[in-house]
């Protein structure tokens, strides 16, 4: 049955990655030559998404620890996840062009640089070795 489940698992998960790859190309070539930026961050955000779920699935079938941990450092993409996806619900929202808006857009992406930056200089405060968890061979294990 646990095989079953992490099978099932990482097939979703490697699924998933596959499918927003394809949204996002869609994305792109719907644009033609009218470039809009909802449409740009909204490809950034599913690129985005598509990093997490392809590098959560490929670490949990990691050989080793470390080869895991690498693979799980990819997670990084989750801070990008969170940026796009509020630029892209203020662009939605039309919201992003009131005055509060244009000075915490870039608060955000700016924060978000800041922790990203720091994540992959400081990889150990993000996460150790991975451990097996649950039906997982190897599982996050936080920093």
């Amino acid at each position: 049955m646990e095989s079953f489940r992490l099978i099932a698992h990482n097939l979703l998960f490697l699924g998933g990655g596959v499918l927003n790859v394809i949204l996002a190309v869609f994305v792109l070539i719907k644009m033609n030559r009218n470039i809009k930026l909802i449409a740009i961050v909204f490809t950034l955000f599913m690129l985005s998404v598509a990093t997490f779920q392809i590098s959560h699935a490929l670490g949990i079938m990691a050989s080793d620890a470390e080869t895991s941990r690498f693979i799980f450092m990819f997670n990084l993409a989750n801070i990008p996840i969170a940026i796009f996806l509020c630029h892209w619900f203020l662009l939605l929202s039309e919201r992003a062009n009131t005055l509060f808006n244009k000075i915490m857009i870039p608060i955000v992406y700016i924060t978000g640089i800041i922790m990203f930056v720091f994540f992959l200089i400081f990889p150990e405060t993000f996460l150790l070795p991975s451990v097996p968890k649950l039906y997982f061979p190897l599982y996050y294990n936080p920093g």
